[in-house]
């Protein structure tokens, strides 16, 4: 028995201080987000905070996300339009190396559940198309109609997506996230940047309407 109360006494010492390294580790992070990932994050913040840290999201367009960073407001990580945060890499708002392309997203159209889908396959029928509609819009489909990135059409109820717009006017917008130079919490916004580029998450992410490069 005496021999075996020392290793017992350094197993539970070393049990304890596994327990307060692992209490350090967990961390409150402020992330900048564009509200092309709002949907996402309610099932992507609760999967993240189960490893123990805390999100706080800050859901903006991508553009004026990056002007609060530039203009010096404080975070730890970024998701936001490609272009967005390149931007930021070059003003050094980023750690280097830390930046992960997650995916991209086009354009569509879409109609509310049930009305007949016109013909957008060419710039003349898309067109058309436009001029025919009794009224068009930007993102609200109780207009009549919907034009909207085609994850986030996805997400909208009482709509059914025509397609994509007609590549010759097709616009398509990358996404990515890295870990801002402000961050007091490095090690945990990588973990973040990591979770957000893992195979789980990009699956998600094209299960969700978004291209995913393999």
């Amino acid at each position: 028995m005496k021999t075996r109360l020392p290793r017992i006494a350094s197993a539970l010492a070393a049990l304890a201080f596994l327990a307060a390294t692992g209490a350090a580790a967990a961390a409150d992070l402020k992330v900048f987000s564009t509200t092309a990932f709002t949907e996402l994050w309610r099932e992507l913040k609760p999967k993240f905070e189960a490893r123990g840290h805390k999100l706080e999201l800050v859901l903006q367009p991508s553009g004026a996300i990056g002007k609060r960073i530039a203009g010096g407001e404080a975070g730890d990580a970024i998701v936001s339009t490609t272009a967005g945060v390149e931007a930021l890499e070059k003003g050094g708002k980023l750690v280097p190396g830390t930046t992960r392309v997650l995916a991209s997203s086009g354009m569509g159209v879409a109609v509310l559940k049930g009305a007949p889908k016109p013909d957008i396959s060419t710039p003349e029928s898309f067109r058309r198309a436009l001029l025919a509609a009794k009224s068009v819009a930007y993102s609200d489909p109780a207009g009549g109609g919907a034009i909207q990135q085609i994850p986030e059409l996805m997400t909208i109820s009482g709509v059914d997506i025509v397609g994509p717009f007609p590549p010759a006017l097709q616009s398509v917008t990358g996404f990515a996230t890295a870990v801002l130079s402000s961050s007091t919490n490095p090690a945990a916004a990588k973990a973040l940047v990591e979770f957000l580029a893992s195979p789980e998450t990009l699956a998600l992410l094209k299960s969700r309407g978004y291209d995913v490069k393999p």
